[in-house]
């Protein structure tokens, strides 16, 4: 058996590229399972007959590595653990350290903002701590 991974950044385009009607609706309805990552991209493919019914998963947050506080825990005692400030702004980016996920922005942030701290999860080319900044104390995959 093959497997193929296709991303498709679609919607939003007010137009969709060729390749969208020319090639993928092919694709989709050979494969044996189709997963989409949102409702919009299933919707615009609604009227692909699927081999089998196609499934919905969406992105988000691996509560196993991020949570709310368990009972007995408290803000401070969580700070302390990470080493982060107790009486100042931590702020936490997760996500790849890739352009379109905004590091351009947080860049400015960490610059704009020299008393906050910022904690950053995930890998990626765009690693943070090499900007040398002092309120980026880490990056942790």
């Amino acid at each position: 058996m093959l497997l193929f991974r296709v991303t498709l950044h679609y919607p939003p385009y007010p137009t969709p590229p060729p390749i969208v009607g020319g090639a993928t609706r092919p694709m989709l309805s050979s494969a044996a399972q189709v997963v989409f990552i949102g409702e919009t991209t299933r919707n615009f493919f609604g009227d692909v007959r699927f081999r089998k019914s196609p499934q919905t998963v969406f992105n988000g947050v691996d509560t196993g590595l991020y949570r709310t506080q368990a009972g007995g825990e408290t803000k401070i005692a969580l700070r302390r653990d990470y080493n982060l400030p107790v009486n100042s702004p931590a702020i936490l980016f997760v996500g790849r350290f890739v352009e379109k996920k905004g590091l351009r922005v947080m860049r400015s942030m960490v610059e704009l903002h020299p008393d906050w701290t910022w904690a950053f999860a995930d890998w990626g080319p765009l690693d943070p701590t090499s900007w040398n900044a002092a309120n980026v104390p880490f990056s942790a995959p």
